[in-house]
């Protein structure tokens, strides 16, 4: 679940925002209302809407959706950075050489996005732990082991809030 997410993300947003940031004009213009509007939409109610209607039973899948909302805010980061790459002297070079649009992006412009890229491969696995964890816990994903946010809702379930004798299920399971 997480690798799936994670990458589908990463991918989307790099794709997206290296493209907007190089191209610019009408493509960037379309690239960033789209990730504007995806920016904009509520996280964890279009996560639970997604869920709901998709009833999805493969951890890939349950990735899938859970990334549907982080790809944004990396794509108009990564369209910033483009945007100052994109008028280096190399880059410029390889322009005027005549490098294809595919060949500048990948040996100019995207080593100089990797280790920002990589950043956020971590910071997007996160999001979607706590993704899952929230959507376990109201009950939307289904579930067929114990994970945290299962825990925590046969925890809140049980009235472990209100007894001390039942604190065990927040500390371990």
């Amino acid at each position: 679940m997480i690798f799936a997410g994670t990458m589908f993300a990463t991918m989307l947003a790099t794709v997206i925002g290296t493209l907007s940031g190089y191209i610019g004009g009408t493509i960037d213009r379309g690239l960033m209302t789209l990730s504007d509007i995806m920016i904009a939409l509520p996280g964890l109610p279009l996560l639970i809407v997604l869920a709901a209607v998709f009833e999805p039973e493969s951890p890939y899948v349950i990735g899938l959706i859970l990334s549907v909302n982080i790809w944004a805010g990396l794509a108009r980061t990564i369209r910033s950075e483009v945007l100052s790459l994109r008028d280096i002297e190399y880059v410029e070079s390889s322009r005027v050489m005549g490098f294809s649009l595919s060949s500048i992006i990948g040996r100019d412009i995207l080593p100089n996005l990797m280790s920002y890229i990589t950043v956020n491969i971590a910071y997007n696995a996160r999001s979607i732990i706590f993704s899952s964890v929230a959507l376990y816990f109201l009950g939307v994903l289904p579930y067929s082991n114990y994970n945290w946010g299962v825990i925590m809702d046969n925890a809140y379930q049980g009235g472990t809030m209100y007894t001390s004798s039942l604190y065990y299920w927040l500390q371990s399971q």
